[in-house]
């Protein structure tokens, strides 16, 4: 025990005091401490993979050619899901899936019916323009259509582009794109308004036309 009480108090006066501080300190240092980042969401190779499909059925005759006896019934939505894999390209092929005309009389369309199998999956890329270069700016509204229902629908394909291809002379091939410049910027034109992606630009799409030396309508 001090001799002094003057100690004394000076002693339990310091004691408090730096207690005091430590504790606001501490509380400070709370305050000033940085909020942890945001953690972005966890981004797997898997995550970026994608499946190519056809209606089911479709591309058997070609993987016969291939020595693949027995063709495929797998749906598209089957073959991703068999796969793990999350995100889906469907090109239209031999007109499947049928166009939505005609089938109001149907409580879902042959777009609808494919549209809600993939409701699972990530992200789903429906084509304009499909194989053998068929479709075209007829079929750019019923797809946008299905992405208003369907959100994971995020964009559309362009499948077999360069139509009427004919190998010259010189070697080099001479076709016709299955959509103009001007319908390529009609298309984007449309698409801003219900997909966050788009189509290149016209000018673009010229350029790139003449690169492989098909002929700019």
């Amino acid at each position: 025990m001090p001799e002094n009480p003057a100690e004394e108090s000076l002693s339990r006066r310091s004691l408090l005091a730096a207690a005091g501080c430590a504790g606001l300190s501490a509380v400070c240092g709370a305050q000033a401490a940085p909020a942890a980042p945001a953690q972005r969401p966890r981004s797997t190779v898997r995550d970026r993979l994608w499946i190519f499909t056809v209606p089911p059925g479709l591309d058997s005759d070609a993987l016969e050619r291939g020595d693949v006896r027995g063709g495929s019934r797998m749906t598209p939505a089957e073959g991703a899901f068999w796969l793990g894999v999350p995100n889906l390209l469907l090109i239209r092929s031999h007109d499947l899936p049928r166009l939505p005309g005609g089938q109001a009389w149907r409580a879902r369309t042959d777009f609808e019916q494919y549209a809600t199998a993939f409701q699972p999956l990530d992200q789903v890329v429906w084509s304009v323009v499909g194989s053998g270069g068929k479709g075209g700016m007829n079929e750019l509204h019923p797809v946008l259509s299905l992405a208003k229902k369907y959100p994971n629908l995020s964009g559309v394909y362009l499948d077999d582009f360069i139509i009427d291809a004919n190998r010259q002379a010189d070697g080099s091939t001479v076709g016709r794109p299955a959509l103009t410049p001007d319908e390529l910027k009609r298309a984007r034109e449309q698409m801003k308004m219900v997909l966050d992606v788009g189509l290149p630009s016209a000018e673009f799409s010229r350029q790139w036309i003449a690169k492989v030396g098909g002929q700019a309508l």
